[in-house]
């Protein structure tokens, strides 16, 4: 899933980064506010990771300034700043989680998951659909109990299409979901990921499938109800 990451000291940019990355992220990192907006203007976010000390103006500002124009990406707050009227002051902004640094990588991971199910609907962190499971915590799908060897893409691909819940998914949010700003999947490559996808599902799932129709994109149904179930 991709994140945008607002941190304007390169060196823990790099390592939060990296960190996210390890974890099956896709992160672009900005250092200031108007990246940041810049940024997401540009791309479709299903989280933010924010500083609070920005060197154009404090990270509350920008939380509430998405708010104020209804913009309902979840922003996780990470930052120093650990007072508890300084956590008061983040969340009331507008902040859907607030992280006092340090922080392990897998906790802010687990806490990233937490607020993109939430943003989604999914309570839980596995998405079924009829004999098919994936959990997007470990980003592993099982058939019927028996795991499904899918490799990262495709991987990516199935979570952004359960995500859906039946409804297509436009080409071109499937390309956002896979990119970053150091580049994205190369031209025809999605139709490459979600062949992948469909092989695998064929072979051990043949009642679930893919749909794909001209100008609207790509859907994944049950057979026995036609939608997702």
């Amino acid at each position: 899933m991709r994140t945008l990451l607002v941190e304007d000291d390169a060196r823990l940019a790099e390592l939060v980064g990296e960190a996210l990355r390890r974890h099956g992220w896709l992160v672009d990192v900005v250092g200031s506010c108007a990246d940041a907006y810049a940024a997401l203007r540009s791309a479709d976010y299903r989280v933010m990771v924010l500083d609070l000390g920005l060197p154009d103006g404090d990270g509350i500002s920008l939380v509430r300034g998405l708010r104020m124009v209804g913009d309902p990406l979840p922003i996780l707050i990470l930052t120093a700043r650990g007072r508890v009227a300084e956590r008061i002051a983040g969340l009331n902004a507008g902040a859907d989680d607030y992280v006092v640094k340090p922080c392990a990588a897998a906790e802010l991971h687990a806490r990233m998951r937490a607020l993109t199910r939430r943003a989604a609907g999914a309570a839980s962190p596995t998405l079924r659909l009829g004999p098919l499971e994936y959990d997007q915590s470990s980003r592993m799908a099982s058939v019927n109990g028996a795991a499904l060897r899918l490799t990262l893409r495709p991987s990516m691909v199935l979570e952004t299409l359960l995500l859906a819940r039946g409804r297509f998914v436009p080409r071109a949010t499937i390309e956002n979901a896979l990119s970053n700003f150091e580049g994205g999947p190369e031209s025809g490559a999605i139709e490459v990921y979600v062949n992948r996808l469909r092989k695998a599902l064929e072979a051990a799932a043949p009642d679930v499938r893919i749909e794909n129709q001209r100008g609207f994109g790509y859907r994944i149904v049950h057979a026995a109800t036609g939608a997702d179930s």
